[in-house]
């Protein structure tokens, strides 16, 4: 099952006063909203919480640790990784900076100038997810708090895409941050009763997806799942019996595709 998400601020920004929030109002947000926010950013109209940095490097280490070192133990190298959607990068730098050859994907230019002035040799790719064909493949294609722009159409053309760009014996990995709980269905239920996204003081912001919309649309692209992980200090395997089950409470989950 997957529910429409909305949302008004993000990192202190009121994300209805961009001029592109106003565009398309049927459709999530994309490059043009993402380009104005950055700039906005950068223009100190908001701010970013240096827990909210510390808390993602935190993640990118729980990946490099649990599913990029255990990739390069059992394939006896260090992988080339394409960071879809990468924005800032506040997580996939951190696999930069363990040495491996890191690609910084996302669909605008803005969010990424900070990290070219960083890592000038770094390599990056700018373009649509559903349009463009990058060059090279792949062994770990990234998809960091991304699912959630996507319907399960979009998702599963995606998903097809991406599969052609992994070299054999690659991985798909989706770290999802907008899972739908129990508790966040009844939430949101609740709200379309009351009229709350009727007002225009929300942004279509993208998708909630329950934990088995990720098995449908991986079956549907020609993909399995290998592993569910529920993330904490550590990722933890999700039960089997429970791997398709909406939780209680809003959790982050770390998906991985072959």
């Amino acid at each position: 099952m997957e529910m429409r998400m909305y949302q008004r601020l993000w990192h202190g920004i009121d994300m209805t006063t961009l001029p592109a929030a106003r565009i398309a109002p049927e459709k999530p947000v994309a490059a043009e909203f993402y380009a104005q926010f950055y700039e906005a950013l950068a223009e100190g109209r908001g701010h970013i919480d240096p827990r909210w940095w510390e808390s993602k490097r935190e993640f990118g280490e729980i990946i490099q640790r649990d599913l990029i070192t255990p990739w390069q133990q059992k394939h006896g190298r260090s992988p080339r990784i394409l960071a879809l959607g990468s924005g800032s990068a506040p997580v996939e730098r951190v696999w930069h900076e363990h040495g491996h050859a890191v690609t910084f994907h996302d669909c605008q230019e803005a969010s990424l100038a900070g990290m070219r002035k960083l890592y000038p040799t770094a390599e990056f790719l700018i373009g649509d997810i559903f349009k463009m064909t990058p060059e090279k493949k792949y062994d770990l294609v990234t998809l960091i708090t991304i699912d959630y722009v996507m319907n399960r159409r979009e998702f599963v053309e995606f998903l097809q895409r991406a599969a052609r760009w992994l070299e054999p014996g690659g991985q798909i990995i989706l770290y999802c941050a907008s899972t739908l709980s129990l508790r966040q269905m009844a939430a949101e239920l609740i709200k379309r009763a009351l009229g709350r996204y009727r007002n225009g003081r929300q942004v279509f912001w993208g998708y909630w997806r329950t934990p088995g919309e990720f098995f449908k649309t991986a079956n549907a692209a020609g993909l399995r799942v290998t592993e569910v992980y529920r993330v904490g200090a550590t990722l933890q395997v999700t039960p089997a019996w429970m791997r398709r089950l909406p939780p209680w409470r809003s959790t982050h989950l770390v998906v991985t595709l072959e």
